[in-house]
């Protein structure tokens, strides 16, 4: 009897233990190496130098409602943006596809619209080619023909990696089973020049971009790095909300981000042969 009290507190012992290694993350999952923000980037720096390629998936809802009075009578309207955008990007060749959604089907009766044509959908597809030190862009929007352009210089040979330590000082670091989560500001994410284009191309649709921009300024965005590879996997905004009030009317902002980068040094890009044609 006495060796069974023994065994089972022993057995019970154990259990405890393993329990409490999984809550604190030792069964199996991933340690915390780093306890501040500085050195998530600083170890984000050295393992993202050997990155070639990748893939980003970005799925954004921006909404902006606005609210005003007109001889005593309220007037409520709501514009929705949809975004949804597929890159895969390499040092030398960047493809990226988006699908663009606008409903403003609250606006249609003002300007003697069916619900129909109130919603604008819109398509674009482009190719970034690296040529020196610049890119040739070919693109087209929906089913046109794909128009040729050329950027000023490379800034940036990986876009939505890059990400300027500087600008991180006033940084919050959180934490989750699989990553590192930095807390930084709109303002700060948006000198990252890729994502700082899809934002104005979006808001320009609405207007007042640089007003929506400015208003979402403090707002809090999130990088997350897997903990095991110290890689970026994801960049969110969620649920963030913002006010702007001009000459009597008041536009109330929410926009929901969420980007997931995949497929480090996986990933390949060819040019359609319409494209080469074209060179």
């Amino acid at each position: 009897m006495l060796k069974n009290k023994k065994l089972r507190k022993f057995f019970m012992t154990c259990i405890t233990v393993f329990a409490l290694c999984i809550m604190a993350g030792c069964g199996g999952g991933s340690s915390d190496k780093f306890s501040t923000v500085d050195e998530v980037l600083d170890n984000y720096d050295k393992v993202v130098k050997d990155v070639e390629n990748y893939k980003t998936s970005m799925k954004m809802d921006l909404k902006m409602e606005l609210e005003a009075k007109n001889n005593n009578q309220e007037i409520k309207l709501s514009l929705p943006v949809n975004v949804k955008a597929d890159m895969s990007l390499t040092k030398d060749l960047q493809h990226m596809k988006m699908h663009m959604l606008i409903d403003a089907t609250d606006m249609a009766g003002m300007f003697g619209q069916s619900e129909k044509d109130s919603k604008m959908e819109m398509d674009m597809e482009s190719y970034s080619v690296k040529e020196d030190d610049h890119y040739v862009v070919y693109a087209k929007e929906n089913n046109n023909d794909w128009k040729v352009d050329k950027t000023d210089e490379i800034k940036d040979d990986l876009g939505f990696l890059k990400i300027e330590k500087d600008l991180t000082k006033d940084a919050e670091l959180e934490k989750d089973a699989k990553n590192y989560i930095v807390v930084i500001k709109f303002k700060e994410m948006m000198e990252n020049e890729g994502f700082k284009e899809i934002m104005k191309s979006v808001t320009q649709m609405q207007g007042n971009s640089d007003e929506i921009l400015d208003a979402l300024a403090d707002a809090k965005c999130k990088y997350y790095f897997d903990k095991e590879s110290g890689l970026l996997t994801k960049m969110a905004l969620d649920n963030v909300k913002a006010t702007i009030e001009k000459q009597g009317i008041k536009m109330n902002i929410t926009i929901n981000l969420n980007a997931e980068i995949s497929d480090y040094n996986k990933t390949k890009v060819e040019l359609p042969k319409e494209i080469k044609e074209l060179k």
